[in-house]
């Protein structure tokens, strides 16, 4: 059976762990992924570390796919937004304590062979 990928539920309940602890939520989100949107100059390497707090952001949205939000860069209000597959990383600011996420799996893994086609076992 194929399951929904771990890491929306888990960067919502550490966005809400490190909120509730008073600390001020931090994410590591590639930029070079398709569907990732920052504004220009602010990324290095293909990353960008970014303040998240409630605070800092706007009209934030976490869902099952993708993370988005409004924030100020320079004198600009820009939106941003990363796919799940972009986040790397959430942690509190204060402590450095928070989740790394390791590579998502392929997403046509589990259930199915090389080639494609269901798996099939006798039960």
């Amino acid at each position: 059976m194929t399951m929904k990928s771990t890491k929306p539920y888990l960067f919502r309940a550490m966005y809400q762990w490190i909120v509730d602890s008073q600390c001020t939520p931090l994410v590591l989100a590639r930029t070079d992924i398709l569907g990732a949107v920052v504004p220009e100059g602010y990324a290095k390497d293909g990353q960008i570390m970014l303040d998240i707090a409630q605070d800092s952001v706007k009209d934030f949205l976490v869902d099952d796919h993708v993370l988005s939000f409004k924030a100020v860069f320079g004198d600009d209000v820009c939106q941003v937004r990363f796919p799940m597959v972009a986040i790397l990383a959430i942690y509190a600011a204060e402590n450095g304590k928070g989740l790394e996420f390791g590579p998502e799996e392929d997403e046509n893994s589990g259930d199915q062979d090389q080639s494609g086609s269901p798996e099939l076992r006798v039960l």
